[in-house]
């Protein structure tokens, strides 16, 4: 004995070929009337009803627009192909297409935060230090840094002088070039007010 969600699924493929199959002959009725000039008498029948009776027409192709946009809708819910590792239901899934915007304006925030942080190194901020050996062994150490954080989540120390006030950062080091250090968390902090590494 079948179950009924089987004989929902059997009744929901059968729509599904009903709706195809209604498509598929009235498109081919539609490029018969076209091409073919015996038909005349029948397109312009057709037109005049179409004119005279304009709610009615919109009305059967409304309903024919919302058929096939359903069927479209459970085609792809059930028949999901996959491209490049990625499902395309799930892809075009509207909370899939919310998150990935979500994304995406998240990383222009980041973008910005970090333009508007360059601008206050190249303006603003003077470098702690002055001796070009120790900027050259101050920024291996932060590459050295963010190394330790990304391949083993090692935390280190940070001397950061900024506003004439020492201080100590003790933190993973995700991301470092030579303008800004990312750590943990998000946090971004200028290479100029940063004394020394110590791991």
């Amino acid at each position: 004995m079948n179950s009924p969600v089987k004989i929902k699924t059997s009744n929901t493929n059968r729509v599904h070929k009903m709706i195809i199959a209604f498509l598929l002959v009235s498109t081919l009725i539609s490029l018969a009337l076209i091409i073919t000039p015996r038909f005349n008498h029948i397109k312009v029948f057709l037109a005049d009803f179409a004119l005279h009776h304009i709610f009615m027409t919109l009305f059967i192709g409304f309903s024919l627009l919302v058929l096939f946009v359903k069927f479209l809708h459970e085609y792809y819910k059930t028949h999901s192909f996959s491209w490049a590792g990625i499902k395309t239901y799930e892809y075009y899934n509207p909370a899939t297409v919310r998150n990935r915007w979500y994304q995406r304006l998240q990383r222009m925030k980041r973008k910005i935060a970090h333009r508007q942080l360059e601008k206050i190194n190249e303006t603003v901020l003077t470098d702690v230090l002055t001796n070009e050996d120790d900027k050259s062994k101050r920024y291996r150490d932060l590459l050295n840094a963010m190394s330790l954080g990304n391949n083993f989540k090692h935390k280190v120390k940070l001397h950061v002088k900024q506003n004439n006030r020492n201080s100590v950062l003790e933190a993973t080091v995700w991301y470092a070039n030579e303008k800004h250090v990312t750590l943990k968390g998000g946090k971004v902090i200028p290479v100029k007010t940063i004394v020394k590494v110590e791991y």
